[in-house]
């Protein structure tokens, strides 16, 4: 049995080009960020996009069963690096850093898929990075679910972090006010 599937040959003189081969006429980048923003659109997400230079930026408002709503800004690069950030409470109590990084440790070991942290301005911030590949349309869902799925995660875990912020350490009965949503206050930069 002869099998040519592997011994075929193509001739350079059979094939019509525009250009001579190797020329960069076609373009092969994949839009990433245009197939998220019509994912997103298509599904009645309510959010904001603004391109920077090679990257585009999506701040995305989630519902919450725990807090009022989750804002979750969505940064994708022209390559296909992703993140999404979403801050939890903005200058937290110094005495009760060491109580809420205590939580987040096991909140981090619980919930492999976000990390959780305390930054230097005392904020609590919830993250996740990825990486796009593929054909556009593909990533563009596997984003919205990865999305859809950080927020139900950081929802399941305001239950245990957020008493130990509210509480208020000089008066037990006391509920202290925390600023939530910076992304407005901050520019835009995770």
């Amino acid at each position: 049995m002869n099998n040519d599937f592997f011994n075929k040959t193509v001739s350079l003189e059979e094939i019509e080009t525009d250009g001579q081969i190797g020329d960069n006429d076609m373009d092969i980048t994949v839009n990433y960020a245009t197939a998220i923003e019509r994912e997103l659109n298509e599904n009645n997400f309510i959010f904001r996009s603004q391109r920077k230079t090679d990257t585009t930026v999506f701040d995305v408002i989630m519902p919450s069963d725990k807090l009022h709503l989750l804002q979750i800004m969505m940064i994708v690069d022209d390559d296909g690096d992703s993140k999404l950030r979403c801050y939890l409470a903005s200058g937290i109590d110094l005495d009760k850093v060491s109580s809420v990084v205590k939580e987040i440790n096991h909140l981090n070991g619980r919930f492999r898929f976000i990390c959780l942290s305390v930054d230097e301005d005392r904020d609590v911030c919830a993250a996740n990075d990825f990486i796009l590949y593929g054909d556009a349309e593909t990533a563009a869902h596997n984003t919205i679910t990865t999305l859809v799925l950080f927020a139900d995660i950081i929802d399941k875990c305001v239950p245990s972090l957020m008493p130990i912020i509210w509480k208020d350490s000089k008066e037990k009965d006391e509920i202290v006010k925390v600023k939530t949503g910076l992304f407005g206050s901050e520019g835009g930069v995770a």
